[in-house]
């Protein structure tokens, strides 16, 4: 028992210096080696230590308009890729995709509205002319499938020989883009002589429209059909020029067929008339030229509804 008559100030003085000594000459790490942490945090009580924490007199304590305003949002987003973070979200390729089956499925129905135009035609004329077929497998001997293949009760018509009407379509739609690409052509020409040589040229009295005419029509048949196989016009009725037996057409050939071209119409449209009674629908030009014209909806099959799908099978049995 400490004597009163010892002031307080020495005890605490003496009794701290001994603490000192004895900590200094306690090791810590042996003492942490002894403790079992697992057996330490279960006698916590975790809900009652919560309990004692006051939320909102913490969160009062929090000054949220300090703390933004100390945030740099120019340096976040400087270190932030976003165009890589865009990428991973796969919205881009979303996008496309929708887009792109969206457009097809607009242009496949136009398509599908010409086939069975033409289809139908056909059913009338085989009938007037009592000609019978396999109508999935009219095609070329190259592209002949061995069986008829059904999707989802829908017939493939992939390389059915197309008939005069999808064929004219094409025609109509060519002839727009031809006189519209003429037009600028012809001005663009008269354009750049008047600019450079001083000279113009009056195409409506001397005749030479209808040369460029001619050819800006050649130009754009023959390089169509020997790149491609098509013309912008058969391409949107969803049509391409083969061989005669379904090979990729030849250059040769391309040649040869928008040379002849202008023959199926000169004979009072005779030539062109052929598409619709001879059996694999060629015109003049196309018998000349020993080429053929398929349906095409290349990279989609070219398929008809149920309804029709069941006409064709029994037609064809």
């Amino acid at each position: 028992m400490v004597p009163s008559s010892i002031p307080g100030s020495f005890v605490r003085k003496v009794t701290g210096k001994a603490t000192n000594e004895v900590l200094e000459q306690v090791d810590p790490n042996v003492i942490l080696a002894n403790v079992d942490i697992d057996a330490l945090l279960e006698r916590v009580d975790i809900d009652a230590l919560l309990d004692r924490v006051d939320i909102d007199a913490l969160m009062a304590r929090v000054n949220v308009d300090e703390l933004i305003e100390r945030v740099d949002l120019d340096s976040i987003l400087d270190r932030v890729d976003l165009e890589a973070l865009v990428m991973r979200s796969g919205v881009p390729k979303i996008i496309e995709q929708s887009t792109t089956h969206f457009a097809g499925s607009a242009l496949n129905a136009l398509r599908r509205q010409f086939l069975n135009i033409d289809l139908v035609t056909g059913f009338v004329i085989d009938r007037l002319l009592r000609r019978r077929r396999v109508e999935w497998a009219f095609t070329p001997a190259a592209l002949r499938p061995e069986q008829a293949h059904i999707y989802d009760r829908r017939l493939d018509l992939s390389a059915r020989y197309a008939g005069a009407i999808p064929r004219l379509a094409a025609v109509i739609v060519d002839l727009w883009l031809i006189s519209i690409s003429s037009t600028l052509l012809l001005a663009g020409f008269d354009y750049l002589n008047a600019r450079l040589f001083g000279w113009t040229f009056d195409f409506g009295q001397s005749g030479w429209w209808i040369v460029g005419l001619i050819l800006v029509s050649a130009g754009y048949s023959y390089f169509g059909l020997a790149i491609a196989g098509r013309t912008p016009g058969k391409l949107l009725l969803g049509l391409r020029v083969t061989e005669q037996d379904g090979q990729d057409l030849r250059a040769w050939s391309a040649f040869v067929r928008t040379i002849c071209w202008p023959l199926s119409l000169a004979l009072a449209g005779l030539g062109m008339l052929l598409m619709v009674v001879q059996p694999q629908r060629r015109g003049l030009h196309d018998l000349l030229a020993h080429t053929a014209v398929i349906h095409d909806w290349t990279p989609h099959p070219v398929t008809v509804r149920a309804a029709m799908t069941e006409e064709l099978m029994e037609r064809s049995s």
